[in-house]
């Protein structure tokens, strides 16, 4: 009987840190098309860290970020899109210029 507690105390502990770690630090996101292709094609499932770029906290400084990252061009990153008339949608993609970039688009703008 005592040894059925244990395993059970020990299950409900594990479970609880696998939900914790779930919705506080990980996210997992479904590629909606195939926009990313070849890297990332529709159906793809993606583990995103929530905190890669710095821990937003609501009672730290006003919600400024704790121990902050600048994203570099290139790296992947996942954003949410939010309108009036739409919910909040999630979606992946490739950074193609970092936060101090100047970006000019025009009609000679190729992107290579």
């Amino acid at each position: 009987m005592k040894r059925a507690f244990y395993i059970a105390l020990a299950f409900v502990v594990a479970l609880s840190a696998a939900l914790a770690l779930r919705f506080v630090v990980f996210d997992i996101l479904s590629i909606q098309h195939d926009a990313q292709r070849p890297a990332l094609v529709a159906g793809d499932r993606v583990l995103v860290h929530r905190w890669a770029y710095g821990m937003r906290l609501p009672w730290w400084r006003d919600g400024q970020k704790v121990k902050p990252h600048t994203p570099q061009t290139g790296d992947w990153v996942a954003y949410s899109t939010a309108s009036d008339n739409a919910p909040a949608q999630k979606s992946i993609g490739c950074l193609m210029a970092a936060p101090g970039d100047t970006v000019w688009m025009g009609p000679q703008c190729r992107v290579t």
